[in-house]
């Protein structure tokens, strides 16, 4: 059966990462399915094949639903976005997947979001809330080539970052270590 995972695709990269990611979702039996507030992020995803919906403005959230918004997001703190727009475009992002998860007849596997600081972001811990999916959220990683894919978060929130002891279970030589420092740093 075929699943669906949700991706928040912010910016036209997010959207071109989205169609390499749902070529290897597909042949794994599930296809990403992508929101985006920006046209030209939508008309590059459509050109690659992704499945991908322009999000438009909505009414506010209803108040019986469960809001993970808060201002202390990306866009609002670099004064990308006032307030009240990153407010409006959380609870479009949000209505916006939940209707399409109302409407669909697969199951939603997860939703992915890049980092854990922005608006996106925000949307998909109230998408969570409120319909149980769980979220991976997506960062560079600090080799090169790689990406990380982490349920509990991105940065500081990171899983290693709250219990690096997990990095114990992988032995590395300090010449290991050493090789990797210069080529990274």
């Amino acid at each position: 059966e075929m699943s669906k995972i949700l991706l928040m695709a912010d910016h036209i990269q997010t959207a071109v990462l989205g169609a390499r990611l749902n070529k290897g979702a597909l042949l794994n039996g599930d296809e990403i399915v992508a929101l985006s507030p920006r046209q030209s992020a939508v008309r590059i995803g459509q050109k690659l094949g992704l499945t991908i919906e322009l999000v438009k403005s909505t009414s506010p959230l209803p108040h019986d639903m469960i809001d993970c918004y808060h201002d202390n997001t990306f866009e609002v703190n670099t004064g990308y976005t006032t307030v009240e727009d990153a407010r409006e475009l959380h609870d479009a992002l949000v209505l916006t997947a939940l209707e399409k998860i109302k409407q669909s007849t697969e199951s939603w596997k997860c939703i992915l979001a890049w980092n854990g600081a922005h608006v996106s972001s925000r949307a998909a811990e109230t998408i969570k809330a409120n319909c149980g999916i769980p979220i991976l959220y997506m960062e560079i990683a600090n080799l090169p080539g790689r990406m990380v894919f982490d349920s509990r978060g991105s940065n500081s929130d990171a899983s290693v970052a709250v219990n690096p002891e997990i990095l114990d279970r992988y032995p590395i030589t300090d010449e290991v270590f050493e090789c990797w420092k210069e080529q990274y740093i």
